[in-house]
């Protein structure tokens, strides 16, 4: 191929998806071939990703005067006919006029003069700044010789409350308890912050759950700015940091999660601090998350992270990337999936949103889909498969969700006649590697065929991608489709003739099993050729039993087919099953196995 081709015209429309179905096709198996095609399309791949990252122009200061207007139009035109609005007094108006004359003005020279170190501005004389007021904080502490015993009738209070695992509600059973002093008009928040601090951690953890429980409701008292601070003082003694921080969570503030973001620092506070952030709704933690739990992978710890993300809701495209991150640098398959199906219905729109998109969004959503396995990624998985410009990744990705859709997936784009051949080599490899990883192909690819009994190109393809799938993977994947009814009698039999053509095992009761079935399914009113082929299918399982068991299965299967055997037949039958089954050894030849069925009555 030389170093120009004639076709080198069409890469432009093809990574852009402007080619028809069978255009685009042709060209790639054009570009399997032609060097110069290849490089002239992962050139043209490259530039337009950078081309999407680079930053959009900032907008004109004229620019933007003139989408003013225009918007001001709009918004005229579109509220002609109703009552005007009330008018501005004549000098107010030229106020106005006159501030928004002089903004724009100075943009303007500001836009002008912007890069330019010789352009003179005028800066007009900045004010000292006036001294700074002291603020003085109103005391609510109250009488101290009165605090003192409600104090310690707080402590009491408090040491009797339902623990966390009583049904109990704590709170109202405080409030309870501690109606004679509220009724005495004692501040119960102040008295709680002061417990913070207390050298016996029994009230400080005590009070702190109070305090959280009471963060919705304030029902302790106002809102007061010095709780936070107390809180994130007191977090940094081992024996109540975690009780604090609970309550900062509680509390939810950004204040509040500032500080439990600094409490990744401690290290008796680093594993409750990490899985808060994680649980965190907003997101605004997921970057300082994302550096945190990177950390501790780089160190091998795992097990904090496992922790975190079982508190993390999986189901927006931000927390998507995270895990992709994550997983990229080591954290457990298992519980990156766990994180995803809690969020299942969420995650898989998010995912079915990303694999649309080109460059990181979707590299992200390949890596994930397969953990989620979730059935509504197929089709978009399928159709990347078909059009995108990457159908390896895809078919590699869709070939690790279980379940019958994603056979009937492949089967489906590789009946489609646009399909190239590059593709339909990576199909029937995707589906080697699906094989490989099935549990149970049986019933997976019964379920397939059953739904794909309507689509016999469908039907055809399957058949097609079981035979080329070697060993043994596709050993069991063909005895899984001989004993599919769905299948053509004939289709049956080719898979049978690949089983004793590679001499591959098969269990002779399940044979039998399959023979009986195909027996029972077989129509006596069905017509000639229908007929002969579901006698050649008998005939076929038989001597496959045959080789798989020897006499006496072969004697069982031949009962079961047609009754009582004489003597002479059994004879006969072991004679004919051995003539056949060492002609086996000759490739190219058609099977000539029906004497085994003209044998049996």
């Amino acid at each position: 191929m030389t170093a120009r081709c004639r076709r080198i015209e069409r890469v432009l429309p093809y990574v852009d998806g402007e080619l028809a179905a069978a255009e685009a096709a042709a060209f790639e198996d054009h570009v399997e071939a032609c060097a110069a095609c290849r490089r002239a399309v992962a050139v043209q791949r490259a530039l337009e990703e950078k081309l999407v990252l680079l930053p959009r122009p900032r907008l004109q200061l004229a620019d933007a005067l003139r989408l003013e207007q225009a918007i001001a139009e709009q918004i005229d035109r579109a509220t002609r006919g109703t009552p005007p609005r009330p008018r501005l007094p004549a000098l107010r108006r030229v106020a106005a006029a006159a501030a928004v004359l002089g903004a724009a003005a100075l943009g303007l020279a500001r836009w002008r003069t912007a890069g330019r170190v010789d352009a003179p501005v005028a800066v007009a004389p900045v004010p000292a700044p006036a001294a700074p007021r002291e603020v003085v904080f109103e005391s609510r502490a109250g009488d101290p010789a009165l605090l003192e015993p409600a104090r310690a009738e707080v402590v009491r209070v408090l040491a009797t409350l339902p623990d966390e695992h009583s049904l109990d509600d704590p709170l109202a059973a405080f409030h309870e308890a501690t109606k004679p002093l509220r009724e005495a008009r004692v501040p119960l928040l102040p008295i709680l912050e002061q417990l913070l601090k207390d050298p016996d951690p029994a009230p400080a953890r005590a009070a702190a759950r109070l305090l959280a429980l009471d963060a919705g409701g304030r029902s302790l008292g106002p809102e007061d700015p010095v709780l936070v601070p107390l809180l994130e003082s007191a977090m940094r003694r081992a024996d109540r940091g975690d009780a604090m921080v609970r309550a900062l969570v509680a509390i939810g503030s950004p204040r509040a999660w500032a500080a439990v973001a600094a409490a990744c620092e401690l290290p008796h506070l680093r594993r409750d601090a990490l899985v808060a952030l994680a649980g965190r709704r907003d997101g605004a933690s997921l970057p300082l998350l994302q550096c945190e739990l990177q950390a501790e992978l780089k160190r091998r710890e795992s097990a904090l992270v496992d922790l975190a993300l079982a508190e993390l809701p999986a189901g927006d495209e931000t927390r998507l990337k995270l895990l992709a991150e994550l997983l990229r640098a080591g954290a457990a398959p298992d519980a990156v999936a766990a994180a995803l199906r809690r969020a299942r219905l969420d995650a898989a729109d998010a995912l079915a949103a990303m694999l649309a998109t080109r460059g990181a969004p979707r590299r992200d959503a390949l890596l994930l889909a397969p953990l989620l396995q979730d059935e509504a990624l197929v089709a978009p998985l399928a159709e990347l498969v078909a059009r995108s410009d990457d159908p390896s990744a895809a078919a590699q990705a869709l070939a690790r969700i279980d379940g019958a859709p994603t056979v009937v997936a492949f089967a489906t784009l590789a009946a489609a006649p646009s399909l190239s051949r590059s593709r339909a080599r990576i199909l029937s490899n995707a589906f080697g590697q699906w094989l490989a990883r099935c549990e149970d192909p049986r019933a997976t690819l019964d379920e397939a065929a059953t739904r794909l009994r309507e689509d016999a190109r469908a039907l055809e393809a399957l058949v097609g991608f079981t035979l080329a799938t070697p060993a043994p993977g596709g050993a069991g994947a063909r005895l899984a489709l001989i004993a599919c009814r769905h299948l053509s009698s004939a289709d049956r039999v080719r898979l049978v003739e690949e089983l004793l053509t590679r001499r591959e095992p098969a269990a002779p009761a399940e044979l039998l099993g399959i023979l009986g079935d195909a027996s029972a399914q077989r129509d006596e009113g069905a017509g000639a050729a229908e007929t002969r082929a579901s006698d050649r299918l008998l005939a076929a399982l038989l001597l496959c039993t045959y080789v798989n068991g020897g006499d006496e299965p072969l004697l069982e299967g031949a009962r079961a087919v047609g009754g009582a055997l004489t003597p002479a037949r059994e004879t006969r039958l072991r004679t004919t099953a051995r003539a056949l089954a060492s002609s086996l050894a000759r490739p190219g030849d058609r099977m000539r196995f029906d004497g085994l069925l003209e044998l049996a009555p």
